[in-house]
């Protein structure tokens, strides 16, 4: 199963416009990107543990919250899409944040605001 493609499903129904694997241009202008969700699947990480016959498959993602130049505007966004994976189970995947909050990064030479939340996925097979 694709965990990153599933989490960029989840928050387009939740009506943010999402990338997938790096923040990339889309406008026609080259504009600064603005409004921006992106997810990055975590290096390498995967493991199946085994409980009492159940299997689980526990993978790491990053979403990259690059909304505006308003701190209060995103860090609002970041913190709804925190929420929304908070302990949450969407398509048997069981999201679980590694962190109490999302991080701050600070701003881009944009000067949009930037946060990361890193999520455990696991899945039950």
């Amino acid at each position: 199963m694709n965990y990153v493609d599933t989490i960029a499903d989840y928050l387009e129904e939740n009506n943010y416009t999402v990338q997938v694997g790096k923040l990339y241009n889309t406008s026609a202008d080259n504009s600064i990107n603005l409004n921006k969700v992106v997810v990055y699947p975590k290096e390498a990480v995967y493991r199946q543990c085994i409980d009492k016959l159940k299997g689980y498959n526990n993978q790491q993602a990053k979403i990259l919250v690059h909304w505006n130049k308003s701190y209060t505007d995103s860090i609002a966004v970041a913190e709804r899409i925190y929420s929304l994976f908070d302990s949450n189970v969407y398509n048997n995947l069981i999201f679980t944040p590694r962190q109490s909050s999302p991080i701050e990064l600070g701003t881009d030479s944009y000067d949009i605001w930037e946060f990361v939340i890193e999520l455990n996925i696991i899945e039950q097979i």
